[in-house]
């Protein structure tokens, strides 16, 4: 069996990676401090503190682990992204493995790319979260074997409730905001994709960048108005200017800190309100990716999801 080394497995999007592993006679070690994933090896410790001898003789890892806490300081998401980052290369290195995949984010290429962004496109990170990811993937092209960069969309689907859950009670009780005009392109990738993509680049020793998103957009208005249709709810929202999107949510931040409420973090508007197109040719023509779950059926599944609770 061909080993594999994931970080972050016990995540979101890492429950999906190990097990489409395991369906493909993959052996999976996983990094935990105290978890056990059924069907895998665990490699006790942090992205800091594991020993090397646990994942030698691994012929892929996949990293995986990192923080999307944007409420976070940016101390400590250079800490968790970067250095933790820098610190798995550093052992994966020591052991040997031939071939490194790291999950990075489109979000390094910043607000103002937001026009057919290819793999090209001039990166130009904005946030301490996409600061984070441009400056990990610097650690991991460093990296003495090969190096596989993916760069997914705004990921949804089971276990993804965060953010989306709020927006579905929004929609269904008509209460939903639309920031700006609603035409900007919103993209979104299902993270069982995001999971295959992964799968095709493990399988096919891929080296290089790629982008990972649906093949069809919609934008933020085309959005609000399916989920809409789905709940039955009745398309009912108010259009915010973008000029006053954050403001007010300061304000609706500093009532929830008051109430003991989890808070909106200001890169929200920033997902449903910047458009961006993101184009997959390339993963598409190399590696044969497909999207499993287009749009408009990965979210019907997801909202069915939602709606359970």
């Amino acid at each position: 069996m061909v080993r594999v080394f994931v970080t972050g497995g016990g995540g979101r999007l890492g429950r999906y990676v190990v097990n489409l592993l395991l369906q493909n006679g993959y052996e999976v070690s996983v990094l935990s401090r105290d978890k056990n994933i059924r069907g895998c090896k665990t490699v006790r410790g942090t992205l800091f503190d594991f020993d090397v001898s646990d994942i030698e003789g691994c012929r892929y890892v996949i990293h995986l682990a990192g923080t999307t806490d944007m409420s976070l300081s940016s101390s400590e998401i250079y800490r968790v992204n970067v250095e933790g980052t820098k610190s798995v290369v550093e052992h994966c290195a020591q052991a040997g493995i031939p071939h490194f995949t790291f999950i990075s984010s489109i979000s390094v290429y910043g607000k103002k790319n937001n026009s057919n962004i290819t793999e090209k496109t001039p990166l130009a990170p904005d946030t301490p979260y996409a600061k984070s990811k441009f400056q990990a993937e610097l650690v991991v092209r460093g990296y003495a074997g090969d190096v596989c960069i993916l760069r997914p969309s705004i990921l949804y689907g089971r276990g993804f409730d965060t953010g989306f859950k709020m927006a579905y009670e929004r929609i269904k009780n008509g209460k939903m905001f639309i920031f700006g005009n609603g035409q900007n392109h919103v993209p979104l990738v299902h993270a069982a994709d995001v999971a295959n993509a992964i799968l095709l680049a493990v399988n096919g020793n891929a080296t290089g960048v790629y982008n990972v998103n649906d093949e069809q957009e919609m934008t933020q208005r085309e959005l609000i108005d399916f989920v809409s249709e789905l709940t039955g709810a009745k398309k009912r929202y108010t259009h915010i200017p973008l000029f006053l999107a954050r403001p007010l949510l300061s304000v609706y931040n500093v009532v929830q800190k008051s109430r003991g409420k989890s808070i909106i973090p200001s890169e929200f508007v920033d997902m449903l309100a910047i458009d961006r197109v993101v184009k997959t040719d390339k993963i598409r023509a190399e590696l044969g990716f497909r999207n499993a779950f287009p749009l408009r059926e990965g979210l019907r599944e997801f909202v069915e999801y939602l709606s359970k609770g």
